[in-house]
């Protein structure tokens, strides 16, 4: 299993810790489809449950209150934090809302994942834009945002190379051929075609 999808999971929850509190659980989700997994923790914490948020949570996200929830993947999670939320139903907005306040992790993840989501939006500032995103991300207590970060830097500098060289290396083949094609002292069957290094193209060189 991977790193980030380990640490996604929520604890292991026992078999049956929360079945006392089903019915309770079920009738509140069934009257307030939105109410906060932490409300829901609260109410049931004062009657009597004696286990922990994240273990209620993953009891939730499982279906065990619904036997029709299906429990929610990293993948899915990552798709709707990426989606607009103009773009989200009600039911998954819902449901983001829950998974985003499950815990602290979760709260300090949400902010920079919206906030990424909207860089993918074609913007004439969105280079300063993921320059203040990258300084941001970095000072979040999230390993793997850190590591997101440094990878998007890399990419970002990758780029920037790409642009900065392969004019440069355009510019000196054409000089190259340039010198070739006037010559003076050229003459058939005294040229021959060889690569230069480190490029893909063709060039002339005359001996």
């Amino acid at each position: 299993m991977g790193e980030p999808e380990r640490l996604q999971r929520a604890p292991q929850c026992r078999p049956t810790f929360g079945d006392p509190y089903r019915d309770h659980l079920r009738r509140r989700r069934s009257d307030d489809p939105a109410v906060p997994a932490l409300h829901l923790f609260k109410e049931i914490k004062a009657i009597g449950y004696q286990g922990s948020f994240n273990l209620l949570y993953r009891y939730i996200t499982q279906g065990r209150v619904e036997a029709d929830r299906r429990p929610i993947s990293p993948r899915r999670l990552a798709r709707l934090l990426l989606t607009r939320p103009d773009s989200l139903k009600d039911e998954h907005r819902h449901l983001l809302d829950d998974l985003t306040t499950a815990c602290p992790q979760m709260i300090d993840l949400a902010g920079p994942m919206r906030a990424f989501a909207d860089l993918l939006r074609p913007h004439e500032d969105n280079a300063e834009r993921l320059n203040a995103w990258i300084t941001t991300a970095r000072t979040c207590d999230l390993p793997h945002l850190h590591a997101f970060a440094r990878g998007l830097d890399q990419d970002r500098d990758a780029v920037r190379g790409r642009h900065v060289v392969l004019p440069q290396r355009q510019h000196r083949r054409r000089r190259h051929e340039d010198q070739a094609h006037h010559a003076p002292d050229a003459q058939p069957g005294r040229l021959r075609v060889a690569p230069p290094p480190h490029s893909p193209g063709l060039t002339l060189r005359h001996h």
